[in-house]
């Protein structure tokens, strides 16, 4: 198994001379493993043109994000953009390890002063602080009933001011660390949440049970922000629901099908997405558990980051394969993507995108063909025992300052 994904895909009938290209990619790629979702079938069980028929129809699902005011159904429009058009550098960094830091995954990424911080509850709820060149510098890894102690660990954000971190866990409670994660001080809850984030003015605290938003003021009194209509969708625990940008904070929630914009007064409509099938998948997704091909063709879009150019937005988001939709005057153009380490999507911090793979799935040449025209930073000393030690590996997306009108302008020189 390779890299990860996501990859040019027509929306509509295949035209003009690199078409064939993508179809032949398309189904070399699926070959080779490329596909997320092709895990759901197995290739032992199903002929590959079976499989490369599936992927194809589904994919042909895809649509792109709509406007507040005119919906507008993107899905006939078949582009694509180069990395570089949107991607100014790439880098790979390998994760060391050392006796007391073995990371089975990673659940949630962030940076803070040259440093990163991981947090891997698949295998063991643990943070681990690596300095810039990947190696452990600490970890906090405190399992127990007492002070700054836990079953688990859901989730954390760091104050990008400060660098404290708040740390989410299971028995209900807020753990904080200073930037060097010594234990500071923590805030017990009343119900479990599933995602957290740092504001001004207060925290926000995501609910899945009941699809809402919280947000606990600084004397530890908690508001009711939002809350949707539930349903049984699977919330994928590596893609984000808060989405920090600037500023500004973001978070997206699945019965809604839409991205908001957190506010002082509580949160507002920031872009509603369209899709084919919407409305049927909303209605499936509120009675039953959807799994396997029908899982697959009601798939709801994951917003993984979001960028704004003076008014106008941009994001980029995941239905299937990676799409950017950019906003100009008032409707929202979608392009496809093709970049990796995505389909393990983890956050955004800063302007930077960053995701995972593990060691065996690294390729280089691969990297360079995939981020052609990018300033691609690959791993020093790479070799076999490096890819045999299946530590992960942060790539990291450091994303430009692009908006649908900068794109036009790049296309017609």
């Amino acid at each position: 198994m390779i890299m990860e994904p996501g990859m040019y895909v027509a929306t509509s009938a295949p035209t003009g001379r690199h078409s064939d290209t993508k179809y032949r990619r398309l189904h070399r790629l699926l070959r080779a493993g490329w596909f997320k979702h092709a895990k759901l079938i197995s290739s032992n069980t199903m002929p590959k043109q079976k499989i490369s028929l599936i992927v194809l129809m589904t994919s042909l699902l895809i649509a792109a994000a709509c406007s507040r005011s005119d919906v507008r159904d993107l899905t006939r429009e078949d582009g694509t953009i180069p990395n570089d058009s949107i991607v100014k550098r790439v880098e790979f960094l390998y994760l060391y390890d050392d006796e007391q830091t073995m990371l089975g995954g990673i659940s949630s990424v962030d940076s803070f002063d040259g440093k990163w911080y991981v947090l891997d509850n698949s295998n063991r709820s643990i943070i681990v602080m690596y300095d810039a060149e990947g190696r452990p510098l600490n970890r906090y890894d405190r399992t127990g009933r007492g002070p700054g102690e836990y079953a688990e660990i859901t989730d954390c954000d760091i104050d990008p001011a400060t660098g404290r971190i708040y740390v989410l866990c299971g028995p209900p409670k807020i753990i904080i660390l200073d930037s060097e994660l010594n234990f500071i001080r923590e805030i017990p809850l009343t119900q479990f949440y599933h995602r957290i984030a740092y504001v001004n003015d207060g925290i926000l605290l995501f609910s899945g049970y009941d699809a809402a938003v919280d947000r606990m003021a600084g004397d530890g009194s908690v508001k009711r922000i939002f809350e949707t209509a539930k349903d049984a969708y699977y919330t994928d625990s590596r893609a984000p629901v808060f989405i920090r940008s600037g500023h500004d904070i973001y978070f997206q929630t699945e019965p809604s099908d839409s991205l908001y914009r957190i506010t002082h007064k509580g949160c507002e409509v920031a872009a509603a997405y369209d899709y084919m099938n919407r409305e049927e998948a909303q209605a499936r997704h509120r009675t039953e558990s959807l799994i396997g091909l029908k899982a697959m063709e009601y798939v709801r879009p994951k917003v993984l980051c979001v960028m704004r150019d003076g008014d106008n937005l941009s994001f980029i988001y995941n239905r299937i394969v990676y799409n950017v939709s950019m906003e100009y005057n008032g409707e929202y153009h979608n392009f496809a993507l093709n970049i990796a380490g995505l389909s393990n999507a983890l956050a955004m911090t800063g302007n930077k995108l960053v995701g995972w793979i593990y060691s065996h799935n690294y390729d280089p040449d691969l990297a360079a063909t995939i981020y052609d025209g990018v300033e691609l930073h690959e791993i020093d000393g790479w070799d076999d025992a490096k890819r045999e030690s299946g530590n992960p590996i942060l790539v990291i997306h450091t994303l430009a300052t692009v908006s649908y009108t900068h794109l036009r302008a790049h296309e017609t020189k």
